[in-house]
């Protein structure tokens, strides 16, 4: 190890490596840096005898918040590109998708294509060109969408691309207005998709009538509220067929063991058997109770508009 004792204000971050957008211990970590200084090094390189940063930065951050004279660092023998790979290296927990598409953006300034897709994307880990061509794409979106859903799945947040450009600014209003886990919102962009396309409205004439719907909802209640909304007027009979088809699995007095489903708003008229088989013995019982099932009867009801 080479260590050095550099002076705070002469020690210089690598604007290029600084991907974290927040770090949520950081006050014990204030406190254990007032109470015990630096239990360990910060990552640093030298070029043309200036010291650089490349990992450590929000101890760097709170270093010079509390005016801490010297910072010790662990001088590597590396260059800007190495650096860049040994910063990716020492920090293996998870990156969020904004933080992902922010490295890969940096990594576009110093790495050739090849390079990012060998040496870069198996740190994050990024199993494909198609996901490293997302995740920049991902920049795209509205700033308000990456800083309040940045952190959720790339695959959640490419459905905002269903839409058109111009109608990205208005949806993100709207939806950045309202929380929304994960799977809530890959739900709402999903029912917002198909309804334009179903009812052959435009997106600001959908959400300026649900907006309308949710007036007098309280700010608690306005997620579940919206979703429901948009459930029954996308799938119009949801509830009566919801209803129909709990009374027939009912009528068909299936043991506990078995359980029926069928698509979650029945826009498929397809049938999922459950069975929990222990032996032989039970897959005869399954087999002989699926014989005597009648299948016509449930198709029949699924396929009723």
């Amino acid at each position: 190890m080479n260590l050095k004792h550099i002076p705070t204000q002469k020690l210089m971050p690598v604007t290029l490596f600084q991907w974290r957008q927040s770090c949520p211990d950081r006050e014990s970590l204030r406190e254990s840096l007032q109470t015990h200084g630096f239990l360990t090094p910060l990552g640093g390189f030298e070029l043309n005898g200036q010291a650089f940063l490349f990992d450590g930065y929000e101890r760097f951050a709170l270093a010079q918040e509390l005016n801490l004279p010297d910072i010790p660092v662990n001088i590597l023998p590396i260059d800007l590109n190495r650096a860049f790979i040994n910063r990716l290296a020492l920090n293996t927990n998870d990156w969020t998708t904004l933080e992902i598409s922010h490295i890969l953006n940096a990594a576009k300034q110093i790495f050739t294509d090849q390079e990012i897709a060998f040496k870069i994307a198996p740190l994050l880990p990024i199993q494909s060109a198609h996901h490293i061509k997302n995740y920049l794409r991902f920049r795209e979106l509205p700033l308000n969408i990456k800083n309040k859903y940045g952190g959720y799945a790339l695959s959640v947040l490419m459905k905002f691309f269903d839409f058109e450009e111009t109608e990205l600014d208005t949806l993100s209003e709207f939806v950045t207005t309202l929380n929304f886990n994960q799977n809530k919102l890959g739900e709402i962009l999903d029912l917002f998709f198909d309804l334009k396309r179903k009812e052959k409205k435009s997106l600001p004439a959908l959400l300026g009538e649900f907006s309308d719907l949710l007036k007098g909802i309280t700010e608690s209640e306005k997620t579940e509220k919206l979703r429901h909304l948009l459930k029954m007027k996308r799938y119009p009979h949801f509830e009566t067929k919801k209803q129909g088809w709990e009374q027939l699995k009912k009528s068909l007095q299936l043991p506990r063991e078995i359980s029926l489903e069928t698509s979650p708003y029945f826009e498929n008229a397809t049938v999922t058997v459950n069975a929990k088989i222990n032996n032989k013995e039970d897959l005869k019982k399954l087999e002989i109770l699926l014989e005597s099932m009648s299948w016509e009867k449930m198709l029949n009801f699924l396929n009723e508009s």
